[in-house]
């Protein structure tokens, strides 16, 4: 489940920032005339489609990826009651 949603976090922050793009705020980078991203965050966060770039947006696209997962499932926890509690003593 974490994966899934972090791919639709991930999947909305392309689509906003092509339309925030597409009016001149470009926030999170710039897209060619074809709309793939040519620069920017946005750039670093889509899938790698050159081998040259490859390692270094892979190695940033994992990160985030993982970053998020990770910020997901412990905000899950908490919020689920699932964390271990202290023991209660023993009257």
């Amino acid at each position: 489940m974490p994966v899934i949603l972090t791919s639709a976090i991930l999947i909305n922050l392309q689509v906003w920032s092509k339309m925030l793009a597409d009016r001149g705020f470009t926030l999170f980078g710039t897209f060619s005339a074809d709309g793939a991203p040519a620069s920017g965050l946005i750039f670093m966060l889509t899938p790698p489609n050159t081998f040259a770039i490859s390692i270094l947006s892979a190695g940033i696209l994992l990160s985030v990826l993982i970053g998020i997962i990770l910020a997901y499932s412990v905000f899950r926890e908490k919020r689920s009651s699932l964390s271990p509690q202290q023991p209660q003593p023993a009257r």
